[in-house]
C-alpha cells in the first residue's frame, strides 16, 4: 500500500509539474495607449456608449478590457473607473495633480500606468483556455499620498489607528471567486505604513474570475462618505493561461 501511495503521489506531482510548464505568463501594461498632448486618457474622446448623459467606455490593453465612465456637465467633466496617465509629479498636492503617481514613474520605469478612481472593473478576454490572474503592481497616487501624509482640503492627516485600502474582488458569472484587501496606508497597531513604491499584489486568491472589480474603504469617513481620495495606481498585470482541455 505504501508503494502504491508513493506511485500515485509521484504521478500527481508529475501532472502538476507538466501543467505548470504548459502555462504561459502574459503581462499587460499601458504604454500602448495614446494619451495625446494632455498626457492622460479619461474617456473624454466620448467613444463609448452614451447612457443618461454618461459615456460608458471600454479601454483595451493586451487581453484585458478596463471600464471607464465619463460625463460632462455645467460645472465640469467627471470620470470614474480606469484612466491612463504619464504624469509623475511627486511634489504637488491636491486634486489638480490627480493623474500623477507618487512612485515618480510607471513600474520598472514604464512611461505610462493606469489609475483607478472610485470603482472599476477589468474584464478578462476569452483566450480559448483558462485564464488566471497572477499579480499586479500597485501604489498610491500623489494626490492620495499627500492628503494622507499632510492632510488636504477635505481630509485630515492620518494618525494612529487610521487606514486606507483598495478592495480587489474576482467574479465568475456574478459569483464571488475571491477577495483581497491591500492597504495603501496602515497606521493601526503602531504602524506608519504609507505605500510610495510599486508593490506586487498576489492575485492567486481570486481563482479564475471573468471579471475583477476595485473598490475602496477608509477610516476617514464623513457625512458624505469616504474623505480619503479614492485612487490607486495600477501597472504590470500578470496573467497565466492554460490551453483548453489541458
Amino acid at each position: 500500500m505504501r508503494k502504491i501511495g508513493f506511485i500515485l503521489l509521484s504521478a500527481l506531482l508529475v501532472f502538476a509539474s507538466c501543467e505548470e510548464e504548459q502555462k504561459q505568463l502574459i503581462s499587460v501594461g499601458f504604454d500602448d495607449i495614446d494619451l495625446g498632448e494632455s498626457g492622460y486618457w479619461i474617456g473624454s474622446d466620448k467613444k463609448g456608449e452614451l447612457i443618461d448623459g454618461v459615456y460608458h467606455n471600454s479601454l483595451k490593453s493586451g487581453v484585458l478590457t478596463f471600464s471607464n465612465k465619463y460625463e460632462e456637465a455645467e460645472w465640469g467633466s467627471t470620470w470614474s473607473g480606469f484612466a491612463v496617465s504619464s504624469h509623475t509629479d511627486t511634489v504637488t498636492s491636491g486634486w489638480l495633480n490627480q493623474y500623477s503617481t507618487i512612485a515618480g514613474t510607471g513600474f520598472s520605469e514604464s512611461k505610462q500606468f493606469a489609475l483607478v478612481y472610485d470603482t472599476a472593473t477589468i474584464t478578462l478576454s476569452n483566450l480559448n483556455g483558462d485564464v488566471e490572474p497572477v499579480s499586479m503592481m500597485l501604489t498610491n497616487s500623489t494626490y492620495t499620498y499627500k492628503d494622507i501624509k499632510d492632510g488636504g482640503d477635505f481630509t485630515d492627516k492620518f494618525e494612529d489607528g487610521d487606514w486606507f485600502k483598495v478592495i480587489i474582488q474576482g467574479y465568475n458569472n456574478s459569483v464571488l471567486t475571491g477577495s483581497i484587501d491591500f492597504y495603501l496606508a496602515d497606521f493601526r497597531n503602531g504602524k506608519t505604513e504609507l505605500v510610495r513604491e510599486w508593490t506586487r499584489v498576489d492575485l492567486s486568491k481570486l481563482g479564475k474570475p471573468t471579471q475583477i472589480t476595485f473598490g475602496f474603504a477608509s477610516s476617514d469617513v464623513g457625512e458624505w462618505g469616504m474623505n480619503t481620495p479614492a485612487y490607486v495606481c495600477v501597472d504590470h498585470i500578470v496573467l497565466a493561461t492554460l490551453p483548453s482541455g489541458k
